[in-house]
Parts: structure tokens; sequence; C-alpha cells
């Protein structure tokens, strides 16, 4: 850096009187020698090369020099202390003319214009460097921040979509219900919905799949509230070819239904081909192998489990044990054998296969302290028992007079 200048100073390093503006545009040089009549020499041949030339006796008068001028560059043949960041060439005492040391002055003063400007590129570089990395630190903390507003709002996002899933799937429990009550189910559609949903995840589907699955189980007698209630409780096996083309119909009627709300597509894409089979010979499609859904499998298994246990398939009701040996004699033409294999899992896994110690007997056979396991209904659809009642002489009584003697009035009953 340049020295600036006091206003007292002596004859020995009094500067030469200021040149025009162009001796200053090829800068200042401070001259250090002994003796005067070369320093006069070299003051005058430096301002007649267009330089502002100064002059010191000594390297101490230099230093003070140093402090009062801006001085581009020092030629001088002793030392000159405190320098600083003063370029200083050796002057050697040999040149011979003022050729020579303009010739000099020139190398040295782009020697020095170099030096200065390489010091002033890494100033700047390293002033850019601490200046990208405050930016780089605000930006990471700019990042930073916006990252966590990015979450929070994620968060706040997922909380309102689990309130309108909550919401939503209340609504359809609701609506489960009122469909319960339209077909006069006597069992409660929750239970398919909660084994399809478990089946769903024994299988390995996806969290939404199983909600899905669960959703549709909830809705799967959707489609037989635009049906006669009659045929809603005629066995299939029972149907008239032409009840049984109007049956098969529910399917494609809940898919229906449900086309005005787009969040339950899925669902009703299930309950349309929940009822297909394997071999093809399912409806309403006529889809085979994989080209049924998987969700549509799960609750075609779980379903039929169900509908055997009521009477809604074959033309009396099963036990659990002979619905499962069913479920088993139709693997590979009905039903998907790892399907039917994960349910029969989820029904261990849940103590159902407790009921499969569940007899059917005829009301000569009930004895004292029996459990009734199943809803006793009348064929007019009025409820005689309820099921968990544990039977006593009264009961058996008062069933044996309503069954009058009737073999085919069966009650089941735990073992």
């Amino acid at each position: 850096m340049a020295r600036r200048a006091s206003k007292n100073r002596s004859d020995a390093e009094r500067p030469a009187s200021p040149t025009d503006a162009a001796a200053k545009s090829r800068g200042t040089v401070l001259f250090v020698e002994a003796e005067q009549a070369l320093r006069t020499k070299l003051e005058h041949a430096a301002s007649d090369a267009g330089y502002l030339a100064l002059t010191a006796a000594t390297g101490e008068v230099a230093a003070r020099v140093l402090d009062e001028h801006d001085v581009d560059l020092v030629l001088s043949e002793a030392a000159v202390p405190e320098a600083g960041d003063v370029d200083v060439v050796y002057l050697p005492k040999a040149w011979q003319d003022e050729g020579e040391l303009e010739q000099l002055l020139a190398q040295a003063m782009k020697m020095c214009g170099l030096r200065r400007e390489r010091d002033r590129l890494l100033a700047l570089t390293q002033a850019q460097n601490t200046e990208l990395v405050a930016l780089n630190t605000s930006l990471e903390k700019k990042v930073a921040q916006r990252t966590a507003e990015l979450t929070k709002t994620a968060e706040l996002l997922a909380a309102a979509n689990r309130d309108i899933e909550a919401g939503f799937d209340a609504t359809v429990q609701v609506f489960a219900s009122l469909i319960q009550a339209g077909t006069r189910d006597t069992v409660s559609v929750r239970k398919i919905a909660e084994h399809a949903q478990a089946t769903a995840k024994a299988l390995g589907l996806t969290e939404l799949q199983q909600r899905h699955v669960h959703l549709a189980g909830l809705l799967c007698d959707l489609g037989k509230l635009a049906l006669p209630h009659a045929l809603v409780h005629t066995p299939v096996v029972a149907m008239t070819d032409e009840q049984a083309a109007e049956f098969k119909s529910h399917t494609v009627h809940a898919e229906t239904i449900l086309l005005p709300l787009k969040p339950l597509a899925p669902v009703a894409a299930i309950l349309r081909a929940h009822n297909e089979r394997l071999d093809g010979q399912g409806y309403p499609d006529g889809l085979s192998g994989d080209a049924i859904p998987i969700e549509s499998k799960v609750l075609h298994v779980v379903k039929d489990y169900d509908a055997l246990l009521r009477r809604l398939i074959l033309p009396e009701a099963l036990t659990p044990a002979e619905a499962i040996h069913y479920l088993r004699d139709h693997v590979g033409s009905w039903y998907d054998g790892t399907v039917v294999a994960a349910f029969l899992n989820v029904l261990k896994a849940a103590g159902a296969d407790d009921n499969q110690r569940e007899l059917r007997v005829s009301v000569e056979g009930l004895k004292p302290g029996m459990l009734v396991t199943r809803d006793l209904v009348s064929s007019h659809g009025v409820l005689i028992l309820a099921r968990d009642h544990k039977l006593d002489a009264q009961a058996i009584a008062t069933l044996q007079r309503i069954a009058d003697g009737s073999t085919e009035f069966l009650v089941y009953v735990q073992r």
C-alpha cells in the first residue's frame, strides 16, 4: 500500500516539484541514494521519463518519506526499513544513461503493477469467497427454514387428510348400517370388512389397498338394495335362471351407486369384480385369473365364507368347519388359493377356529347349558332366540313347541 506524507521534511527527502498529470500516470518512484549529485541526476531522469520522483539519502529517511507519500516503487542501493508492501528494487550504480534508467524503471514498474494486480485479485477472490460463505450460510438457513415450513405444512395437510378420511370412513360406517337394515342382514358386515382388511394385510397389500378392501367389505351388500327383498334372502342354488340373472346385477348396481363419489372409485371397482371366478365363470364380466383385482379376490373369499354360514349360497347353512372345507374344495376354480390360505390364518389368529366346534342340531338334540352361536330367525324374519343365549329347559321346551316335530328346525350351538 502507498504511504501518506506529512508537511515537515528535510532537503534530503524533498521530492521534486510536481510535474504534469502525465507524470503521475506512470507512477511515483522513490530513489534512495547517499550522493546528492546522483539523487539529482536520478530525479531529473525519472521526471523526464514521465515519473513523479522522490529522493532520500538513507533508508531511515526513505521510511519517513514512505509514511508521507503514496509511493509505487522504491529503487535503492541500501536496505529500506519498514517499506511495508511497497516494492523495493535494487538500484545498481552501474547504470550508464537515462535510457538505461528508463528501461529499468519501466521493467520494475511493470513487475510492480503485476504484483499489485495479483494482490488485488487475491484480495478480491478472498472477499468473494467470504461473501460466498456468508451467502451459503444464509442460504442454508433459508433452506432449513423453508424446509421446516414445508414440513409443518405437510404435517398439517396429513392431519387434515386423516380427519377427512376418518369422517369419510364414519360416513361409510353409517351407510353400511343402513344397508344392513335395508337387507335385513342378521350378521354385521363389519366383521366381513375386518376380516377382509386383515386378509389384505396378511397378503402384503399396501395400507391404501387395505383401506379400500375394508370399505368394500362395509359396502359389500350395497347393490342388493336395488333387488327385491325376497330375492336377497333366496339361496343362490335355489334361484331360477331369471332370478339368478337379476341377482347377479347387484355388483353393477353397487358400482353405479358409487360412481358420483370419486374417492370411492377404487372401492366401486372392487365391488364390481368381487364375484368373478378364477375359471372365468363368474360375473358380471367373466374375468379370470390375474385379470381379477386382488382386492376383489379377497372380498370374494371372505364374503362367501360368511354367506355359507348364513344359508345365502346353499339351501342349508354350514358350520365354520364345513364352510372352510367348501372354500378349499373350490380353490383354483372359484377362489385364489393364496387368498384362502391367508384368510384361514386370519380366522385362526382371531380365534375363529373355536367356532369350528359349532354344531347344527335339531330341537330334539338340544340340552341345557348349550350356547346358541347364531341368531335363530323364523321364516318370516322374526327373531326367536339371540346368539350367545345359554339354553335352559324352559327355552328348549319352547323351541320344541315352535318346531312342532319338524326335523328341519335347526339350531346352531357350541360343541
